[in-house]
């Protein structure tokens, strides 16, 4: 009986995270921002844009997940601020990363990658790479807060923790680009379009499903690794 109260309530759980991630997802638009930069300003003005996304995306996310973390450990405040946090730096920095890359490639050879104000014939398509590229900082954040909550951590767990929130935004990118190649979709550009809230509805879902699988594993194993350290410490104290 016991273990299908245990099974339930993991179930409850991972539904309620991910409609948390979906929630947070939704209501943050980075799939309605222009697609085409011309300018390193236009990047700039797009890393603002990502800035205050992110924040709220990460203001939803980092409520739930906290609230949600309080029934199963105990969950500091600095969960929610590291979410925060991570969220409202990860695009940016995604963004940063995939505009240096192709800016370094070009003066390689000799010349400019995008000019400064005037449009030039160059277009640039960060997304949805620039999503990708900025995932981890989300799961260095969270890690950071994670580390103070379970009862024992390693650099495995670590490892673990954050790339697999990585590959959860990756994984959820790749959902939403084959919601927005389905049949229903109509690049209309509104906030609350129903294909492109289908597209973040995916996203965030399958970012959650991931990423709630992979915190019950953590927790699992974290509790199973302080178990056992418990009577080797108390035989070391001991001796």
């Amino acid at each position: 009986m016991s273990n299908r109260l245990a099974v339930k309530g993991k179930i409850t759980f991972l539904l309620l995270w991910i409609g948390v991630s979906t929630l947070g997802w939704l209501l943050g638009p980075v799939d309605t921002l222009q697609p085409t930069l011309r300018t390193y300003l236009d990047v700039a003005n797009r890393a603002l844009a990502y800035t205050v996304c992110g924040l709220v995306i990460g203001l939803v996310i980092g409520i739930g997940q906290f609230l949600l973390l309080k029934q199963r450990l105990y969950a500091s405040k600095k969960w929610f601020c590291m979410t925060v946090a991570g969220y409202t730096l990860a695009w940016p920095i995604g963004l940063a990363i995939i505009t240096i890359i192709p800016t370094i490639a070009w003066s390689l050879h000799g010349s400019g990658f995008l000019p400064l104000r005037e449009p030039a014939s160059i277009s640039f398509f960060p997304f949805p790479e620039d999503i990708v590229f900025g995932g981890w900082v989300v799961g260095i954040a969270q890690w950071i807060a994670m580390r103070q909550i379970l009862p024992y951590r390693n650099s495995r767990l670590a490892a673990l923790w954050i790339l697999g929130v990585w590959l959860s935004i990756g994984l959820g990118i790749f959902a939403m680009l084959m919601a927005r190649s389905g049949p229903i979709n109509i690049n209309s550009g509104m906030l609350f379009d129903t294909p492109l809230a289908i597209e973040r509805v995916f996203l965030g879902g399958v970012s959650g499903l991931v990423t709630g699988i992979l915190l019950l594993f953590v927790i699992d194993q974290a509790g199973k690794k302080a178990n056992t350290a418990s009577p080797l410490a108390e035989n070391n104290t001991a001796h």
